[in-house]
């Protein structure tokens, strides 16, 4: 089905990824609501299988994946382009680089049976998944790539899905002193203030715009990277 369903596609269309998945959003709302009512329920293999194919979706689909691939296949081209290359190595390259071959790459990686198996396979066999809720006056934010420590292999990834719930999964038996430190208790992480805004301050590091979040937070993330940058604070351990 894929190369029929690649006829069908306006490519020129920006925002083509965003409007295929509505209907998926609407799907993963469904379980995230029933995971607040029983957060026991996020160690079920049937919630855990929605959730991975909603997150590799997200993480795939948003505009900063399409935009790297963009400059990747932009400077690769552009630097190829000036070699005296034959008639079938041009050709292949044009497939490979040509134009709309980052959205096609997209297309592949949100479709493709076998790239969310590969994401299933690792986050049900690396990580341990925990349910995260914030403690006293700690909140979180989402920003337009929040799934970029899938992509990225981190060794914790934490998937906001409101102010004070998070998607909590660690890599089994890894420390790095980027990953929270509050410990968790029958499946359930407790964050701390502390803990709450260093996946803050991750969360801004990766995003253009911001989904969720207050005012508040936002203008406290800022002022702290600003310290940070000025060498003003030793940082948030």
């Amino acid at each position: 089905m894929y190369p029929e369903y690649q006829n069908c596609i306006d490519w020129h269309d920006s925002q083509f990824m965003e409007h295929m998945f509505s209907r998926s959003e609407a799907d993963a709302k469904i379980v995230l609501d029933e995971i607040v009512d029983h957060p026991e329920k996020i160690h079920e293999s049937e919630i855990q299988s929605k959730l991975i194919i909603y997150m590799h979706d997200l993480a795939y689909r948003v505009e900063s994946y399409r935009d790297l691939n963009d400059y990747i296949n932009k400077t690769t081209y552009d630097w190829i382009s000036k070699m005296n290359l034959s008639k079938n190595s041009q050709k292949s390259f044009e497939k490979r680089y040509g134009p709309h071959q980052s959205r096609k790459e997209q297309l592949f990686q949100v479709t493709s049976l076998s790239a969310v198996l590969r994401t299933a396979n690792k986050l049900q066999t690396e990580y341990e998944w925990f349910w995260g809720q914030t403690l006293y006056n700690g909140e979180l934010i989402l920003s337009d790539d929040p799934l970029l420590s899938l992509k990225l292999d981190y060794p914790e990834i934490v998937f906001p899905v409101s102010r004070t719930n998070a998607i909590i999964l660690r890599k089994t038996g890894v420390s790095a002193r980027i990953m929270g430190t509050d410990k968790p208790e029958n499946g359930i992480i407790n964050i701390s203030i502390r803990n709450s805004l260093k996946y803050d301050l991750l969360q801004l590091c990766a995003m253009n715009r911001y989904v969720f979040g207050s005012e508040r937070i936002l203008k406290l993330l800022i002022t702290l990277w600003k310290c940070r940058r000025n060498g003003e604070v030793d940082g948030i351990r």
